[in-house]
């Protein structure tokens, strides 16, 4: 046989292999799952839905001179009220940060049962839900005070 001969002859072809693994099916699976599970965080976050639990406490910087809050941003605080005028009431955070609360006709507050924002007194521990405005203030969606006196 010549080298010619070696040249020209064609080579036995080789048995296509599997197209699809088992491991090759399980990490597609496990890749199309953890695609899925970052949308919906993604899609969650995005739908500045106030009742999940990253947006319900997140104060949002929201103290005196909130700067360039967003007047629909969603946010709250909880604390120590240190005075109230009307229903208007100052939370002391556990930061030390004053946040100044107004709770509105639409706040619903609740001391055991449903109270004003007149109903909030200095002492008391509070969590407030809303929304931040431009000027820092937590427009409350909802208040719920416990008594300062309620644990002795």
């Amino acid at each position: 046989m010549t080298d010619e001969d070696l040249l020209s002859t064609p080579l036995p072809t080789r048995p296509r292999g599997r197209v699809l693994t088992g491991a090759g099916a399980l990490f597609g699976a496990v890749a199309i799952g953890a695609l899925g599970f970052l949308g919906g965080v993604h899609v969650q976050k995005a739908s500045g839905d106030a009742a999940t639990p990253a947006r319900m406490f997140s104060g949002g910087g929201a103290g005196f001179g909130g700067g360039a809050q967003q007047e629909q941003q969603a946010g709250g605080t909880t604390g120590e009220v240190s005075s109230v005028d009307g229903s208007t009431f100052y939370v002391e955070d556990a930061s030390g940060n004053t946040v100044r609360v107004r709770a509105g006709s639409k706040a619903k507050v609740s001391r055991n049962a449903v109270a004003d924002a007149g109903e909030i007194h200095p002492g008391d521990t509070v969590v407030v839900t809303g929304r931040t405005a431009d000027s820092g203030t937590v427009v409350a969606a909802s208040v719920v005070a416990t008594a300062s006196n309620a644990g002795r």
